[in-house]
């Protein structure tokens, strides 16, 4: 990525953290709550612990390696795909977040959580209609949850459809607040 590029992706971040901020992907959990309800081997818990130790302490590149190993052995265990794709894009390598969430769909096709990481590392890559797919299918995954659709209503805002935007916003927030998201949307386009 280069300099400019990477200035770029960080202030459309910046522009959007408002939006996105309760807007995240949902956590699959605490290690131990996966390990109980997984019947996960102590190797697999120990490998997802040592790997979140890593993240916690900066050491992307061993948290990646463990990450890696942890998936080897377990590949349906999706909150790995989730959090190796977490450390691609804290060092901006969002073609390589997509990879490891699309390499974790394979697994689980129809997953809310890594349908809706994809949208949004789509969103930072600017690729406005596939990060609209994926919050589509994310939505349809999980219709309870307001994440994806919210996710969904920014894209449409982003793209300029401000009428679908405002009906979607409108399925999760009150009228004020989804019109206040639309402004802020509204706003940034202009700039």
């Amino acid at each position: 990525m280069t300099p400019r590029r990477s200035a770029r992706s960080r202030r459309l971040a910046a522009l959007l953290l408002p939006l996105l901020l309760g807007c995240s992907a949902p956590s699959y959990g605490s290690a131990d709550d996966w390990a109980d309800a997984g019947g996960r081997a102590p190797e697999s818990a120990a490998l997802h612990s040592m790997a979140r130790l890593y993240a916690a302490q900066g050491r992307d590149a061993d948290a990646e390696a463990t990450l890696r190993a942890l998936l080897a052995r377990e590949p349906a265990f999706l909150p790995g795909w989730e959090e190796l794709a977490r450390l691609y894009v804290r060092r901006e390598l969002l073609d390589g977040a997509v990879a490891a969430l699309e390499l974790g769909l394979q697994e689980a096709p129809d997953d809310p959580v890594l349908l809706n990481d994809v949208g949004l590392c789509r969103l930072l890559q600017r690729d406005l209609p596939a990060a609209e797919r994926a919050f589509v299918h994310a939505s349809a995954s999980a219709p309870d949850d307001a994440r994806p659709r919210s996710n969904l209503a920014l894209v449409l805002a982003l793209q300029g459809r401000d009428e679908e935007a405002l009906a979607v916003w409108q399925q999760v927030l009150p009228l004020a607040q989804a019109r206040a998201n639309l402004d802020l949307v509204t706003a940034a386009r202009a700039r």
